[in-house]
């Protein structure tokens, strides 16, 4: 079990912020200690697939169950020949990302379905998630056709071979045409290029859509992570 102070999302909606992170060790002993000692107006409770049998016991202790993280990942194994192109965004380019972010890309997680949150505040979320995750090194690519820009992909370099996949998204003018795998095509493509042989995410369970195109990709599901939220 791991009580984790999310500063960020303080950051994000003015409100203070825990996530207690339940592990497969845990019983029912352990869970009711570290809920006790949340203090947080927003407390989120992550369980493991493995424990779901306590659903019931964090419900009775005030927790909403929100949504599932569907946890996936895909290796050269799976991989196609046939990757579109990909450009390193310029400084130009990553505004223009960040903009397109700030519209509100992402309305099926969390916080987006949560009435307690400001849509406004959500949808800077993710612009600010970015940020965090190019201050911590990770690559804005452009995806490339007929080389133009058709939507851009945050990548972050986690192991010797591992990837994690944080945001993506297909610019306006190209919604609609199925080019969604192309994304994630020009993830591999750069992971390739730079030696890397594995690359993870986690989708909601309320974004089937995505899920969907990831699975088609040649992602497979892993694990899954359900989230319960209490508002003080």
């Amino acid at each position: 079990m791991q009580i984790v102070d999310a500063h960020w999302e303080e950051r994000n909606f003015g409100v203070t912020t825990q996530e207690l992170i339940i592990e497969d060790s845990d019983d029912a002993d352990s869970i009711a200690a570290g809920i006790d000692q949340l203090t947080a107006r927003y407390q989120v409770l992550k369980l493991p697939s493995a424990l779901i049998g306590y659903s019931r016991f964090v419900e009775d202790r005030g927790f909403s169950f929100i949504e599932a993280i569907i946890h996936i990942d895909t290796d050269k194994d799976e991989w196609g020949k046939s990757l579109p192109e990909y450009k390193i965004l310029s400084e130009s380019e990553i505004e223009y990302m960040l903009e397109f972010i700030a519209t509100g890309i992402i309305q099926t997680d969390r916080f987006y379905l949560d009435p307690f949150f400001p849509k406004e505040k959500v949808k800077e979320r993710y612009k600010n998630i970015v940020l965090d995750e190019l201050g911590r090194g990770a690559v804005p690519l452009g995806i490339l056709v007929d080389n133009e820009i058709i939507g851009f992909n945050i990548l972050r370099k986690t192991g010797d071979l591992a990837y994690i996949n944080t945001l993506d998204g297909v610019y306006p003018p190209y919604k609609g045409k199925k080019l969604s795998g192309l994304l994630l095509g020009g993830c591999i493509a750069y992971i390739e290029d730079n030696g890397g042989g594995r690359m993870y995410s986690g989708i909601s369970s309320n974004n089937i859509a995505s899920l969907r195109t990831h699975l088609k990709s040649g992602y497979r599901p892993n694990g899954v992570t359900y989230i319960y939220i209490k508002h003080i």
